[in-house]
């Protein structure tokens, strides 16, 4: 099968199991598709809890007096903190930080407050294209298209917000001027480096290649000077060498260091109050001895002034580390690789940096304290072994395990970027399983392929324009693992032709079964072959299951009379019938918490024509016993017709919560209103939720 048809998706039913997650504990899953998908949603669920949206609606305000500027206008930047008037007597005055796409470096300014006790603080500042930023002229460098930032950092908090928060706004330059055409180009190696990497500067410059026969140098004469500089920090006067005679391009390179700053959260390693970066000042001269200081959010720019300025920029920021098994299941008396990426844990620039994470097991769990070490100097990738055993004790890097042992490994961030504090943490975690190892292609059973119409009810043939699902039946074949899979779809004409491509994306705890419904809607007649493939994830298309077959022939005969006779969602109607003695139906498997959420997981309300949402809820099993159920999605327009109708077919086990979600990619613009409805079956609608309405969500073109 050609992969670049994956891309080409018709309907993209995917859920998700619920996971709790709070402001210091994120879980992570493995290193598949789903590692990566359930980070980003961590993520976000982490943002919102800290509730820094609200801290910067309610108690700071930053703004640009407009949406865009011309290089030849005057940028006016307010900030509103009502807590910052300092003196009811005069006007206070803040520091804030400006910068651009050409100059990440920026100034910084000091607004005035327009009144006393006024808390609003405003100043301007102007821009230019070919003469370089400063902070005594409050004037920026600027490019044509460029984001303008402003930058302050609030100081002033509740408690129960961080110590300092940054606050920021932008606004884009839209001149049409651009700087003057030279020969000499100025570049830095990367777009975006963290608070220790060593930055590597090239200057292109043939008309500096004063003798082809020797090495030449520039930037260290004061008439054409390169100095390169961060939001505080300088060097000047900086030499750079050339490659080899007559090459005319010049190199050299500038190792940012850091501030001081607890970055393993171990009060035991680095001086006596724990901190492991010392401070340091702005040395060298170059073309290979700079040392840069750097803050936690920065940039840093080169600048090459050879009667015009000539400049490259990048910015300077922490990033969120990632920590995983190598594989998603090990032998009781095996070993394991646990990795953690964090190029902010990336210290020495000239040797290889290590650090200790927490590894425990449902045998231990004290467990171990395991030393990481980075793969290479500047990888910022470090992995550490363990050792399981499951006839002795735990010890130095060996770890107690049994059959089915789920095994932890914990790494503390203490290096978070925007909108995290420099003093916030996050605990990520990542899990794996010891126990007997099942062959890929049989962890997961797949059964029962079949089409049926939108009542569930299987015909010999469909209609052009009528709703078909594909569904199937899927169980989990080991006992004690949770299981990520994609459930593809594919769809091919008699020509071999993909038609349609859908997909689901999941995970099966352990014995658990699902019956996973993708919706198609044939446009022409003909006979069709459909293939379901389950597969570890997209990323690694290993077969968990031997893929399923079947044909479905589409006719012109728009007969819905099986679909008109299904009864109205709204008239389906509770039962009490049953030989358990069980929870009355709506409280079985009641829904809560539900959203229409884009592609991470963040709750929208607009979303625009071709853009994928999904349909999500949470689903509880407040019984004592196995509950099966459908979830059942109903969209429709501003007119009460019916857009499209998808579901999710599974079960709960007593306890179990599940967040399936449908997804649906509007075609037209408009207003629709969604209803979510929880049924027994497609069959059997006994309503074990009271349905939940979602209204006035818009699509704009």
């Amino acid at each position: 099968m050609n992969m670049s048809l994956l891309k080409w998706v018709i309907l993209l039913p995917i859920f998700f199991l619920s996971a709790t997650i709070s402001h210091t504990h994120l879980t992570t899953m493995s290193s598949d598709n789903d590692y990566w998908d359930f980070d980003n949603n961590a993520l976000q669920a982490i943002w919102a809890e800290t509730n820094y949206e609200n801290l910067e609606k309610d108690i700071v305000e930053v703004e640009w007096l407009k949406d865009e500027y011309s290089s030849s206008d005057t940028g006016i930047v307010r900030v509103t903190d009502v807590n910052n008037y300092l003196d009811p007597t005069k006007k206070d005055h803040i520091q804030i930080e400006v910068f651009s796409e050409s100059d990440f470096a920026g100034i910084k300014i000091n607004l005035i407050e327009t009144d006393k006790k006024s808390g609003i603080f405003e100043d301007s500042i102007s821009f230019t294209i070919n003469e370089k930023s400063s902070s005594e002229n409050k004037l920026l460098r600027i490019s044509n298209g460029d984001v303008i930032t402003a930058k302050y950092t609030d100081k002033s908090l509740p408690e129960y917000y961080p110590r300092e928060y940054d606050i920021i706004n932008t606004a884009t330059i839209t001149s049409k001027e651009s700087p003057k055409n030279t020969d000499v180009a100025v570049n830095l190696n990367h777009d975006t480096y963290s608070w220790m990497d060593k930055v590597l500067i090239t200057v292109v410059a043939p008309d500096f290649n004063f003798d082809n026969k020797l090495v030449d140098e520039i930037g260290s004469k004061k008439e054409k000077k390169i100095t390169i500089h961060t939001r505080n920090q300088i060097l000047e006067n900086y030499k750079l060498l050339e490659t080899g005679a007559d090459t005319g391009i010049f190199v050299g390179e500038v190792t940012l260091a850091g501030f001081p700053h607890d970055v393993d959260g171990n009060v035991r390693t680095g001086n006596e109050k724990g901190i492991d970066i010392a401070s340091t000042d702005p040395t060298g001269t170059g073309p290979s001895d700079g040392i840069l200081p750097v803050e936690k959010e920065d940039g840093i720019t080169i600048i090459f002034e050879i009667g015009e300025i000539l400049a490259d920029s990048a910015q300077i920021q922490w990033n969120i580390g990632e920590i995983f098994w190598d594989e998603k299941i090990y032998p009781t008396s095996g070993e394991g690789t646990i990795r953690v990426i964090d190029p902010d844990m990336n210290l020495n620039q000239n040797s290889e940096d290590s650090f200790e994470i927490d590894v425990w097991s449902d045998e231990d769990l004290a467990g171990l304290n395991l030393t990481v070490t980075e793969t290479g100097i500047r990888t910022g990738i470090f992995e550490g072994q363990v050792f399981f055993t499951n006839s002795k004790e735990s010890s130095n890097d060996t770890l107690r395990v049994a059959e089915g042992s789920t095994i932890m490994a914990e790494y503390e961030d203490n290096t978070l970027p925007h909108p995290y504090g420099i003093t916030d943490e996050v605990h990520i975690t990542t899990t794996s399983i010891t126990g007997t190892i099942i062959p890929s292609s049989e962890r997961i059973s797949l059964s029962n392929l079949e089409a049926v119409n939108i009542c569930g009810i299987k015909q010999e043939t469909y209609s052009v324009d009528q709703q078909v699902q594909i569904i199937s039946n899927m169980s989990e074949n080991q006992d004690s693992w949770r299981q990520s899979f994609v459930y593809l779809v594919l769809i091919e004409d008699i020509d071999k032709e993909t038609v349609s491509l859908g997909q689901i994306i999941g995970h099966l705890e352990g014995d658990q079964s699902f019956s996973p419904s993708v919706s198609w809607v044939p446009t022409e007649t003909g006979t069709y072959d459909v293939t379901v493939f389950v597969w570890e994830s997209m990323d690694d298309p290993t077969a968990l299951a031997p893929p399923l077959a079947t044909t479905i022939t589409i006719t012109s005969d728009n007969d819905n009379t099986l679909q008109e006779s299904c009864p109205p969602l709204e008239e389906s109607q509770n039962s009490t019938t049953g030989i358990f003695k069980i929870l009355p139906p709506l409280e079985r498997a009641p829904a809560s918490d539900c959203k229409i959420a884009d592609i991470i997981g963040y709750s929208m309300n607009n979303f625009s024509v071709g853009q994928l949402s999904h349909i999500v809820c949470d689903i509880v099993n407040h019984q004592e016993k196995i509950q099966s159920f459908t979830y059942v999605v109903q969209i429709k327009d501003e007119e009460n017709t019916t857009e499209s109708i998808s579901w999710i077919q599974g079960s709960l086990h007593p306890g179990q919560s599940f967040s399936p979600s449908v997804s649906w990619v509007p075609t037209e613009a408009g207003t629709y209103d969604v209803t979510v409805f929880v049924w027994e079956s497609i069959h059997n609608r006994i309503i074990l939720s009271p349905p939940i309405l979602l209204e006035n969500t818009v699509v704009i073109e």
